[in-house]
């Protein structure tokens, strides 16, 4: 069985990956191949998962939402990278089954000249901050068999709009158990910049909200979940040379030359998530994710197109009170926050329960083909 699995996105790649793992447990002889439409698809070649093609990176990291966003990108190549992607589609061969990941742009890519059934996964949209657009329904209605949504109530609205959807559980929650995430210290803060371009500015301000916090309690951990797609190296040389701050020779510790703060570079989300008491986090699936299990997160708005106010507003619609926008963005206000979330954090609890929703959706999509 030949799969093509179509992602725009660091959340939505990994997402797509653990699709794909539930798939190659579920069909013995699956022949997976994937198109990140996204920068390099790293998770995927984590995987082993054979691309299409990778992508140069690009202004807004594809979350495009302003004209100005859009311009940027289309004057780094935009346009000849989306022709690049349709060919590499409509070359494929034949597919027996499409799953495609993101936004409507993706369902758009997966479909050129490709006629086989498709698996949609809406992820950047949801009634609870930002329902589908009357185009959206349209062509998911003409374009997908089954249509997954990231919750219920959206799932409910696009069936009434005669969408064949439904859900199944969250994908991006798979794998996190919500009833074993007690931190090993109540005063650890987890810091995530984020996954795309805009994070190496969001950690240097970060840096600072570190500093003042640290200034009123020096007993404060830090841990710093650094993703895939952030290159430490770059970060010194661009944000942190001349500066306080230095990279140990391991790049595995942050450490401020002047106070007595160290931050932790984690690798591993999951146990980043585990240890962490507080989240600082300017992201989007990795905030939804801390959430998830139960942890407060601090936002404000950041540097770049994935940490807008407007996203965090829409995010807090979806998250509820447990995520918190500060304004504005001073580091002394941040780190009050910061320094409340940390005295009130044995009160919070998990929002969630085990997922496997992956599964779910595997099983569901191959009995339907």
């Amino acid at each position: 069985m030949r799969i093509l699995i179509v992602s725009n996105g660091y959340g939505e790649d990994q997402i797509a990956c653990r699709l794909a793992t539930a798939l190659q447990s579920a069909v013995s002889n699956s022949d997976l191949i994937a198109l990140p439409l996204v920068g390099p698809g790293l998770s995927y070649q984590t995987l082993g998962i054979p691309l299409l093609l990778t992508n140069p990176a690009l202004p807004s990291g594809g979350f495009i939402r302003s004209f100005s966003d859009a311009v940027q990108d289309i004057r780094a190549g935009l346009f000849t990278q989306v022709f690049k992607q349709l060919g590499a589609v409509k070359n494929i061969g034949h597919i027996d089954l499409t799953i495609s990941v993101g936004d409507l742009f993706c369902l758009s890519v997966a479909r050129f000249f490709n006629p086989s059934e498709h698996v949609f996964l809406p992820t950047a949209k949801s009634d609870a901050f930002m329902a589908h657009s009357r185009l959206e329904i349209a062509l998911m209605k003409r374009w997908a068999k089954l249509v997954f949504t990231r919750d219920n109530l959206t799932a409910e609205s696009l069936r009434e709009a005669g969408v064949p959807a439904h859900y199944l559980g969250n994908p991006m929650m798979d794998g996190l158990d919500p009833t074993h995430q007690t931190p090993t210290a109540i005063s650890t803060v987890g810091l995530i910049p984020g996954s795309r371009q805009e994070a190496y500015e969001n950690m240097a301000y970060i840096l600072k909200v570190v500093t003042e916090v640290a200034t009123l309690k020096p007993t404060v951990s830090w841990t710093f979940a650094k993703a895939p797609t952030f290159d430490l190296a770059l970060f010194y040389e661009k944000w942190l040379k001349g500066s306080s701050w230095k990279i140990d020779e391991t790049m595995t510790l942050l450490q401020h030359q002047e106070q007595p703060i160290s931050i932790a570079i984690h690798p591993e989300f999951k146990l980043f998530l585990a240890s962490s008491a507080v989240i600082i986090g300017l992201a989007g699936t990795a905030n939804e994710q801390a959430v998830y299990v139960g942890k407060p997160v601090i936002c404000f708005e950041g540097f770049g197109p994935q940490s807008t106010r407007t996203r965090f507003l829409e995010q807090g619609r979806l998250l509820g009170p447990q995520l918190k926008l500060i304004e504005p963005r001073e580091k002394a206000v941040i780190a009050k926050a910061v320094m409340e979330a940390l005295e009130t954090t044995k009160q919070q609890t998990s929002t969630g329960e085990l997922s496997d929703a992956a599964q779910k959706i595997v099983k569901y999509s191959l009995e339907a083909s």
